[in-house]
């Protein structure tokens, strides 16, 4: 160690020995640390919001495609429902719900479908197959554009009436 000398070396002799200056020392560096993080934090988010601003400023007419760009929603389970009819690359599916009208599903070009845990063309969905249906809702179309079809789902995601139907026997406690 090198010896401390002049009249800094006597404060620092003190301060090595007292615990007293030793946490404030510590409690010290602790208020800049945190002050230092507060403040680059708010100078990285305003430059995030300044950044950001333009593209939020800009307006519909400005973009090319701002009438054929749909609306629609974040990727979400859409739910169960039994295939009515099949097209080319779109199908409609009466959902679970009874009330409900059959909805348009139309596959996106990186959709996929699968059956019996294995992945098969479109081609394969036939009218009357249970689906359940993973993609983005478009409200004002009322259809789904659908990134997963899974063919026959697991039980527990078939409508009831599809569970009756494939049962052998069914008792009448459970009709």
């Amino acid at each position: 160690m090198l010896p401390l000398i002049g009249p800094l070396g006597a404060v620092a002799r003190w301060a090595l020995s007292s615990k007293a200056l030793f946490g404030l020392l510590v409690a010290l560096a602790t208020v800049v640390v945190i002050t230092a993080g507060t403040v680059l934090g708010a100078a990285i988010a305003a430059r995030n919001a300044v950044e950001a601003a333009p593209a939020a400023g800009q307006s519909a007419a400005s973009k090319p495609n701002a009438a054929a760009a749909p609306t629609l929603g974040p990727p979400r389970a859409v739910g169960v429902g039994t295939v009515v009819s099949v097209g080319a690359d779109e199908m409609l599916v009466k959902p679970r719900a009874a009330n409900q009208p059959p909805e348009r599903v139309a596959m996106m070009p990186n959709g996929v479908v699968w059956k019996h845990g294995k992945r098969v063309p479109f081609a394969e969905v036939h009218p009357s197959d249970v689906v359940f249906v993973f993609g983005r809702v478009d409200r004002a179309k009322r259809e789904v554009a659908a990134r997963i079809v899974v063919v026959d789902p697991p039980r527990p995601l078939r409508p009831r009436a599809a569970m009756l139907d494939s049962a052998s026997e069914v008792s009448p406690s459970r009709v």
